[in-house]
């Protein structure tokens, strides 16, 4: 295919892989309390576990000492159990429904009362954002701080003094979340803003990240799957399809050891 117009010489093709090694460098800087957050809240979830289980110990003092009747506490045990159940179950969701979220904001409503007689939330602030998470597992400034890994990219490479062959790696580097139609980031750039290193990278950057086997807060999926889910995002205009079938054809997949 030597006339094939997305043929990288070979100093091109150094530089681009260059930036495929380099491309997550800022991740270097991303917590991994969010890097690796598997479900809504995370860590919080033992805390959590912790809080309910104060709960039932006040609820049992208080049986012990006559404030509450022993159908009380039956009522009270039974409705700790349940929206514990129900928050375990919400955390690891693949998706919450507006009941889910509905019944979420119920729960924050709800309030217990400490030995000293001061009044507590089922859930902290913190702990509510997390669990209204309708899809995924980051809030909204998790997502910015994950988001931010392509700035602090650029950052550190401005910092390396590349050789003129390579003087576009931390460009094609720090643009690889940016999409076609405008609604990537860091820049948002589209069109024909984005050079084909960067279609190309941000290809195989999606096709890794969802077959990869390696990350906590997701299940990897098939390679047809995966080349199912970059067809639909070539058709809604965010990926490259020409160099979305040359990947396919190519079945580069298969070198991987």
């Amino acid at each position: 295919m030597t006339d094939n117009p997305w043929k990288f010489d070979n100093k091109r093709k150094d530089a681009f892989l260059m930036s495929v090694w380099l491309h997550d460098v800022g991740k270097l800087s991303v917590p991994l309390e969010v890097m690796d957050k598997a479900t809504r809240l995370g860590t919080k979830m033992e805390t959590i576990e912790e809080r309910f289980q104060r709960i039932h110990l006040l609820d049992r003092i208080a049986l012990l000492e006559g404030r509450i009747n022993t159908e009380e506490w039956e009522f009270r045990e039974e409705n700790r159990k349940s929206w514990l159940d129900f928050i375990r179950r919400v955390d690891k969701a693949s998706f919450l429904s507006d009941d889910d979220l509905q019944k979420i904001h119920e729960l924050s409503r709800l309030h217990y009362t400490e030995e000293n007689g001061t009044e507590k939330s089922f859930l902290t602030d913190d702990e509510l954002d997390c669990l209204s998470i309708r899809k995924g597992t980051l809030t909204d400034k998790e997502r910015e701080i994950m988001q931010s890994h392509v700035i602090l990219t650029g950052k550190i490479l401005e910092k390396v003094d590349f050789p003129d062959d390579f003087r576009m790696v931390r460009e094609w580097a720090r643009s690889h979340h940016e999409l076609l139609n405008g609604k990537g980031y860091p820049e948002h750039k589209c069109g024909d803003d984005i050079p084909k290193e960067v279609r190309l990278l941000t290809i195989l950057d999606i096709f890794e990240a969802l077959t990869a086997s390696d990350r906590p807060y997701k299940k990897s999926i098939s390679v047809q799957g995966a080349l199912h889910i970059l067809h639909s995002m070539a058709d809604e205009g965010s990926i490259d399809k020409e160099i979305l079938a040359l990947f396919e054809q190519s079945n580069a997949w298969e070198s991987v050891v």
